[in-house]
């Protein structure tokens, strides 16, 4: 069997789990009934059961939810012993065989459905293939369990994306079109009337799971934006009404159901409670509800139950009018009295004679029709990929000798590669159409758009109607006669909430300005690295220049990438730049804020001590601190990733009412525990910037340590951010304030980083403009009165001369020290690190040392 070591692994692992499930077996929790085995006694319906004792019998698993009132699934295996009758009827399918049905009734639930399954293993004879179930959460887990014991299996009903996936399910088919064939559909009604943006509405369950990160996906690519919200369905709660309380503010006026019919009833009730009705609002929900199934609760098995709304049936039906559905439609309906089949009833005969037998045996018929023509097609599939399956054995498809059909069982994975290759082959004209399986397992369909409406004298809703079909090759949608956007909306089509989008001529000035000031940056490192051995650039610390100067780089990428929306690039490329733009600006902030403060903190750890005994902070030991706080932004990064752009909306004011206005956010899923804590974080970052430059900002030294432009800049960088922040968080709900907020953030970075560059920079640089040599000499400046006076040659020379005068009248004239200035001579200053390390006697408690270019 191909993938037989793989199943091999996982073999334990699904007996382990089959070993559990029987242990929750109970008497008369399966319903299992064999058809057609020559004792028609317990047939539900005796008049098409025939007897054929001289056959062989092929027993096939049948799963049906008989028990589930709104699947009108008790009428489902009436199709199946319909196409039974019809294959022993018809000498050319298995002429030596007969078909036998083990009906089993699975509830629609994935415990029934295991039970059901395990009890056919247990029941001695050799299944040959599975029929069924006709819910995706029966199917999905048969399905994983069938390889495992070379089953394969024909469903009806069951439409989860999932069961699309081969590696996980090969022997999986259906006559049903997947859930993925409504995507199409969905793409082209929102093309159609030019909806920009939608929100989704969808379960967490593996049947909406994947369908909705597919249609999301797909939306996407073709530029709608959407809004995502999920819903939980764990220990029966949902929390359907602040789902669509968040969906009234968002502002979003179109959306897609990925939901059960009980949740979407709930739905529709919370949304005709706040107003949220055509034509204001539409709603676009998948294909296969029940007709009228907005009238009464339903009861999905044990797990969890609904009570109804707190609606009446006029109530949902207001709400429900006017949304779409798209639906498989059938090439051969039941309607058509011409159409043909290969498979004993044309489509219009079957119809006819399962409503008789349906009706006969007091059965509802609802949509059993519909769903009647998928299962008689599975027992017709089945039976045509065991007829040729059995001519290949008979022709020695395995080994020298001849084998039939008799020779498998559940170890036999050779035949039931047979099977499988047998029924993707298949292909034939059923009572639903033509019966052909992609590559994936699913029937290719043809889907037709239907909508709810109400009847003439508008105060009863029927079933939706159809008013147009999708093209199979354009995509696009093709109206049915009389049939036209306005009838579809006759009241208007509801408009879509506006985009925030950049202006490109916005956009093109930021990415200007941002260039140049990248531009300038580069300069800025040039000039620190080739004037390093100045004095005046090599006092005020290279190194961390360098630093300084590569985060302002990344803040003027932050600005390009905040202006690039869907206006100007596509929704793959804004999604990856989401994330890019979270790690260039978090980590641009801390190279830049964060050697800033680093610098502002050896100021004031050395001027914070009056006789400056303190020794100096190297440079390695800044750089270190920057490290730090990199390394936390590092940890933050890490744990929230990965970012996604999600679409947001807000209700604005206008002049004419609220109006809804959607824009692009970056968000994480923890990012709502852990943004709290960097904000914090970084807001205490601040503040500790805000006192270091409050406590330095009197400390007069100018090329040395640059003091009073980095107190400056790390000031204005502060409340910089603050502001920014308020911005970015405040709610106000003038429409010009919300589409401005992007450029109000780019154009503050842009004043931000190219200001601190200039105050940090340009001075240097109009020095040495002015002095190439670049040395800086001293000055001394009494603290009282606050004045400066420069020192000449000639000066600092006399002052050498009375040094040594002045050492021996120092115990003499203690008490006159204090109110003369004393003047030292210092040379050889070409490090900071010589000047910090000064004795104390060179240097009294209360002169400050100003360095001034001469």
């Amino acid at each position: 069997m191909a993938g037989g070591c793989v199943q091999a692994l996982f073999l334990p692992v699904a007996l382990l789990y089959l070993g559990a499930c029987i242990l929750l077996l109970r008497p008369g929790s399966v319903s299992s009934l064999v058809l057609c085995d020559g004792d028609c006694a317990n047939a539900t319906e005796p008049e098409i059961c025939l007897p054929f004792p001289d056959r062989i019998p092929l027993r096939v698993m049948a799963f049906f939810p008989c028990d589930v009132p709104s699947y009108s699934g008790r009428g489902l295996p009436v199709a199946a012993q319909m196409a039974v009758r019809a294959i022993l009827r018809n000498d050319s399918i298995l002429p030596n065989y007969r078909i036998e049905l083990a009906l089993n009734n699975t509830m629609c639930t994935r415990v029934n459905g295991i039970r059901a399954f395990i009890t056919q293993l247990l029941g001695g004879d050799t299944r040959y293939m599975i029929i069924g179930p006709g819910c995706s959460t029966g199917a999905l887990r048969i399905a994983e369990l069938a390889p495992f014991y070379n089953l394969t299996q024909i469903a009806f009903t069951a439409t989860s994306i999932t069961l699309s996936d081969k590696r996980r399910f090969p022997n999986f088919f259906r006559t049903t079109p997947s859930d993925n064939a409504s995507i199409p559909a969905f793409c082209a009604t929102i093309k159609e009337f030019g909806w920009q943006q939608v929100a989704i509405i969808a379960q967490r369950n593996e049947v909406f799971d994947n369908l909705t990160l597919v249609m999301r996906a797909v939306l996407e690519k073709s530029g709608v934006r959407v809004l995502t919200e999920r819903l939980s369905l764990e220990s029966g709660i949902t929390n359907t009404h602040g789902i669509v309380q968040q969906l009234n503010t968002s502002g979003v006026r179109v959306v897609i159901l990925n939901v059960f019919e009980d949740i979407a009833r709930e739905i529709f009730c919370a949304a005709y409670m706040r107003g949220m009705v055509y034509p204001r609002y539409v709603f676009l929900s998948v294909y296969w509800y029940t007709d009228f199934w907005w009238r009464d609760p339903i009861t999905r098995g044990a797990a969890y139950t609904y009570d109804p709304p707190n609606c009446t049936a006029e109530e949902l039906e207001r709400a429900i009018f006017r949304s779409i559905s798209p639906d498989f439609y059938p090439e051969a309906p039941p309607e058509d009295v011409n159409a043909t089949s290969d498979v004993g009833y044309t489509p219009f005969e079957f119809g006819q004679k399962f409503r008789s037998n349906i009706l006969a045996l007091g059965f509802p018929i609802s949509d059993a029709i519909r769903t009647g023509r998928f299962v008689y097609d599975a027992v017709w599939a089945a039976a045509l990929a065991l007829h040729k399956v059995s001519e290949e054995l008979e022709s020695g498809a395995i080994g020298r000798e001849p084998v039939s059909l008799t020779d498998f069982n559940t170890s036999r994975g050779d035949i039931n590669d047979l099977i499988v290759e047998a029924t993707r082959a298949i292909k034939f004209r059923g009572v639903s159409g033509e019966v052909t399986f992609n590559r994936f397992g699913d029937r290719e369909p043809t889907v037709q758009l239907y909508q709810y409406r109400f009847s003439g004298d508008l105060t009863d809703m029927n079933p939706p109607e159809p008013f147009a079909r999708l093209d199979p090759d354009t995509q696009e949608v093709i109206y049915s006669p009389g049939e036209s956007p306005e009838t579809v909306f006759p009241e208007g089509i509801p408009v879509a909430a506006e985009p925030v989008l950049i202006h490109h001529a916005l956009f093109g000035v930021y990415t200007f300005l941002a260039g140049l000031g990248v531009v300038f940056a580069v300069v800025c490192i040039i000039f620190n690295i080739v004037f390093r051995k100045k004095q005046v650039v090599k006092l005020s610390s290279p190194y961390l220049n360098v630093i300084i100067i590569i985060g302002a780089v990344f803040l003027y990428v932050t600005v390009i990438i905040i202006g690039v929306d869907k206006n100007v690039a596509s929704t793959d490329t804004v999604d990856a730049l989401c994330q890019t733009q979270i790690w260039i600006a978090t980590l641009g902030f801390s190279l830049f804020f964060g050697t800033m403060l680093a610098k502002t903190w050896r100021v004031y750890y050395i001027f914070s001590s009056v006789k400056l005994k303190r020794k100096p902070l190297k440079d390695w030991i800044l750089l270190l601190m920057v490290a730090v706080l990199l390394a936390v932004d590092l940890l933050f990064l890490i744990i929230v990733t990965p970012w996604r752009l999600r679409l947001t909306g807000r209700l604005v004011s206008r002049d004419n009412g609220e109006i809804p206005l959607l824009f692009d956010e970056c968000e994480a899923d923890e990012a709502v525990y852990w943004l709290p804590v960097l904000l914090a974080y970084k807001g205490i970052l601040l503040l500790i910037g805000i006192f270091l430059a409050i406590e330095t900002y009197n400390v007069k030294i100018k090329e040395l340590r640059d003091s009073k432009l980095i107190v400056v800049s790390v000031f204005f960088i502060a409340v910089t951010s603050v502001v920014d922040t308020v911005i970015a968080l405040l709610p106000i709900n003038n429409p010009n304030y919300v589409i401005a907020i992007p450029g109000i953030l780019g154009g503050s970075i842009l004043i931000l980083a190219t200001g601190v560059l200039v105050l940090l920079f340009v001075p240097k640089m109009i020095g040495l403009w002015h002095n190439p040599s670049g040395e800086v000499q001293l000055t001394t400046v009494p603290e009282k009165p606050n004045t400066t006076r420069h020192l000449t040659s000639n000066e600092t020379h006399r002052i050498d001369e009375l040094k040594e005068t002045v050492d021996r009248l120092k115990s003499q004239i203690e008490m006159a020290k204090s109110r003369k200035p004393k003047y030292q001579p210092m040379t050889g200053i070409d490090s900071e690190d010589n000047l910090l390390e000064m004795p104390e006697k060179q240097l009294e408690p209360k002169e400050r040392v100003v360095y001034t270019q001469i």
